[in-house]
């Protein structure tokens, strides 16, 4: 229960008021520490941030680091529907006709249909030479869980319900397409499989030629594009024109994605300008490796030693970064190889993205980057100031109390002088009375 106390009943005076002022006084550590709490955390959040930013940056110099990532082809399909295509770098432009003549196909088993309930008398089956036991009393269930355990068969049990009186039937599935299918030599048990579809190779022409697969996935017909066949085309002879060319616009985009980025690290660090970290060293460190690598030339034999070179300028006022449009794609449509070979490097050689993904990957470490470092000192820190507050709150606990039984006593001993005082007052007057009686 709260004690309540009203003070001042006998001086008067309003301790309650006294006592939170000169209380008030005494926390003026706590405060002090408060702020130096709330600093450390503020630049914490500040230099989280700045991480973020940094890792974005880190990201789009990934992005630029290999031929495989910087260079984008675009594959354009004359109509839809037939199949689908994915070029990589390394695809070759040109221009190709597809006809998917058939589809890769797994082969499928259907038993005869059972009611519900059924169960099996057991036996034995054998598929692709593999023999399965089935228990007697087994429910289709269980036959294809005992199928499915064996890995080795190359097939897939699974139940269908057909919908007529003898519902339930089990269905094998080969697990690839084309001549691996589904070999029953031998069965024992008191169902009855037939084959409802036959496995088959995919089967497709690209310009003309015949070219045959176990998978609707084919990677090798044209090198660097990937076909996914998604129908057979319903006339033959129809084909559909596949046009791959490299993405030129993508590349560029990519490439203004890192100047984005680059910028935004340094854009970030001005905001920071103002605050009590501004100044922090972290930041100058950071600015000035990133200027270094970003006017470094990359040696090799390219005709672009460095990033100026590709139309790439620096601001004096605020360093960041701007590119001249037209001088980069040029060099994007005119001599891409050597726009890889100064991203990406070649043998031997690291290329502009790789040396800033580099240094990025270590300023960004979760163990010994440099929001990892403040993170760690903040904490420690914060814990220290956390145990200050603490030991001093218990303190000034103690101080109240002190203050308040000292107030306490003040009172007491004013209300004792006060009742003695009204007392010695009502003698004085009973004796004036009796003496001025006796006249």
């Amino acid at each position: 229960m709260a004690t309540i106390n009203f003070g001042g009943l006998a001086s008067g005076m309003d301790t309650n008021s006294i006592i939170s002022a000169l209380m008030e006084a005494e926390r003026q550590p706590i405060t002090r520490l408060e702020r130096d709490k709330g600093f450390y955390e503020s630049r914490l959040t500040a230099f989280k941030d700045f991480d973020a930013k940094l890792k974005t940056l880190l990201e789009r110099a990934e992005s630029l680091d290999t031929a495989k990532e910087l260079v984008v082809n675009r594959a354009n399909l004359s109509g839809e529907g037939y199949v689908n295509v994915e070029a990589d770098p390394q695809a070759v432009a040109g221009t190709y006709s597809v006809e998917v003549v058939s589809l890769a196909r797994q082969e499928k088993e259907v038993s005869g249909g059972v009611a519900d309930g059924w169960t099996s008398a057991g036996g034995d089956i054998t598929i692709n030479g593999q023999t399965v036991s089935i228990a007697a009393g087994s429910s289709l269930d269980q036959i294809s869980e005992a199928i499915n355990a064996n890995s080795d068969i190359g097939v897939m049990a699974s139940l269908i319900n057909d919908g007529t009186a003898t519902p339930n039937r089990l269905v094998l599935t080969a697990d690839t397409a084309g001549d691996n299918g589904v070999d029953i030599t031998a069965s024992t048990l008191d169902i009855a499989f037939s084959t409802t579809q036959i496995g088959s190779k995919a089967h497709v022409k690209v310009d003309g030629i015949d070219i045959y697969s176990d998978s609707n996935s084919l990677s090798g017909a044209i090198a660097g594009v990937t076909l996914d066949l998604v129908k057979e085309n319903a006339v033959a002879g129809e084909t559909t024109t596949l046009m791959v060319s490299r993405d030129n616009d993508a590349i560029k985009g990519q490439i203004e994605e890192f100047v984005k980025a680059y910028n935004e690290v340094f854009s970030f660090v001005k905001t920071q300008s103002d605050s009590s970290w501004g100044t922090d060293s972290a930041f100058r460190s950071v600015e000035g490796r990133l200027r270094g690598l970003l006017v470094s030339s990359v040696g090799g034999t390219g005709n672009f030693q460095s990033l100026a070179s590709l139309g790439f300028k620096t601001s004096r006022e605020d360093g960041l970064l701007t590119i001249d449009s037209t001088a980069l794609t040029e060099a994007i449509s005119g001599d891409m190889e050597s726009v890889v070979k100064l991203f990406a490097g070649e043998t031997g050689v690291d290329g502009i993205a790789t040396k800033f993904q580099s240094y990025l990957d270590g300023i960004t470490d979760y163990v010994d980057g440099i929001y990892a470092s403040k993170k760690e000192s903040t904490e420690s820190n914060v814990r220290r100031i956390d145990n200050q507050i603490e030991r001093v709150e218990a303190r000034l606990v103690q101080r109240e109390a002190t203050l308040r039984a000292r107030f306490d006593a003040m009172e007491t001993l004013l209300s004792g002088l006060n009742a003695q005082s009204s007392f010695l007052t009502q003698q004085m007057s009973m004796l004036n009375n009796i003496v001025g009686g006796s006249k």
